[in-house]
C-alpha cells in the first residue's frame, strides 16, 4: 500500500520478505523495518501509526518491529493511493513499479486514530 512519491508519502511493503513502513516528508526517508523476514504462511499484517510518528509493525497479531519515523506528513501527497503497487514516484527504498506477486484478499486504511 503506498500513497505519495519521492517528496513526501508513506508506504507498506515488503522487501525481501520484511515489513516495512516508510514515511517520506520533505524528500527525507524514514523507515521502520521488522528485524526478520515474515513466513510465507503471513495472512495479516497491520501498520499502526501513532501522532507522534511512532510506529508498530504486526504480521498475524505478533508485534515484528516497532520504531519512529518522526511525525506525519505535513499535508495530503498528490499521487493516489495505490495497494499492490507502487506505479508512480516512489516513497519507500524500492524502483516503480514495485508490484506485490501474492494475494492480497483486502485492505483497509483507518485514519480514525482508534
Amino acid at each position: 500500500m503506498a500513497q505519495g512519491g519521492s517528496s513526501a508519502g508513506y508506504a507498506l511493503y515488503l522487501k525481501d520478505s520484511k515489513l516495512i513502513f516508510a514515511l517520506r516528508s520533505k524528500n527525507k526517508l524514514h523507515t521502520v523495518e521488522s528485524r526478520d523476514a515474515l513466513p510465507a504462511t503471513t495472512k495479516n499484517i497491520v501498520a499502526k501509526l501513532s501522532g507522534n510518528g511512532n510506529v508498530e509493525l504486526f504480521a498475524d497479531s505478533k508485534t515484528v518491529a516497532t520504531g519512529n519515523v518522526h511525525g506525519l506528513l505535513e499535508k495530503q501527497p498528490q499521487d493516489g493511493l495505490q495497494v499492490g503497487q507502487d506505479t508512480n514516484g516512489t516513497v519507500g527504498d524500492y524502483a516503480a513499479p514495485n508490484k506485490f506477486n501474492g494475494e492480497i484478499a483486502s485492505a483497509k486504511l483507518d485514519l480514525s486514530g482508534k
